[in-house]
């Protein structure tokens, strides 16, 4: 299932539940609360029910539980994939040095869920570079250019995560 397919049935899960829980329990709570105030002559009471009791009340919870569920998947994604940074994706020693065309013969062979993380992605890309160019200054300069697009994108979630 793909992540905004997943992110989508968060979003209508939550609704769903904080409605439920405003119809069943918050809004007739608070009415009762205003209506027992009306009937003594005050104003309406501050109780954490009549605060809560309006529609952009309830779109801010849901939103909340929505957010939550956002950067918890972020938050998996980061710990499932951190396991990369530990491996040594080329099994070379020092001593040994391995073709160009080996090692990404090697990065292609990766399970497609390490392939389609940004540091085999960024690494493979580097690797490619150096085999067409043979210059370690192109290869160099497609390192710094995917890592810098890589923090753009990873900007552009966190920005999108943090106005919902």
């Amino acid at each position: 299932m793909s992540q905004m397919v997943r992110s989508l049935i968060a979003l209508v899960a939550s609704v769903v539940v904080v409605h439920m829980f405003y119809v069943g329990i918050i809004r007739p709570e608070a009415n009762l609360a205003i209506e027992a105030a009306k009937l003594i002559g005050q104003s309406s009471p501050r109780d954490l029910v009549v605060i809560l009791k309006d529609y952009e009340q309830e779109i801010c919870i849901i939103l909340m539980f929505w957010s939550g569920y956002l950067i918890a998947e972020k938050l998996v994604s980061l710990v499932k994939d951190r396991y990369l940074f530990t491996v040594d994706l080329l099994d070379g020693s020092l001593d040994e040095s391995p073709a160009m065309e080996e090692a990404f013969t090697i990065l292609e062979g990766l399970p497609r869920e390490a392939r389609d993380t940004p540091l085999v992605q960024t690494l493979m890309a580097s690797v490619r570079r150096f085999l067409i160019t043979g210059s370690v200054q192109n290869t160099s300069d497609a390192i710094q250019s995917n890592v810098e697009a890589l923090s753009l994108k990873l900007e552009a979630d966190n920005s999108m995560t943090s106005a919902t």
